[in-house]
């Protein structure tokens, strides 16, 4: 898979918000018809990527 192109802080943060709303915002039905990802799999994606943004190392 490529390697997606570098994102400034306030795309980065945009995106994030996305994904939060798909993960908690949309009903279940709707988030998976949207994106392919289960509301679970759209919120831990988001806390990846949250974290990756804080520069914090993921929980274990």
């Amino acid at each position: 898979m490529s390697q997606l192109p570098a994102l400034t802080h306030d795309e980065a943060m945009g995106l994030l918000n996305a994904l939060n709303y798909f993960g908690l915002a949309l009903d279940a039905d709707e988030c998976q018809t949207l994106t392919g990802l289960t509301q679970e799999k759209m919120r831990a994606l988001h806390a990846r990527l949250e974290q990756a943004l804080d520069g914090t190392p993921p929980a274990t």
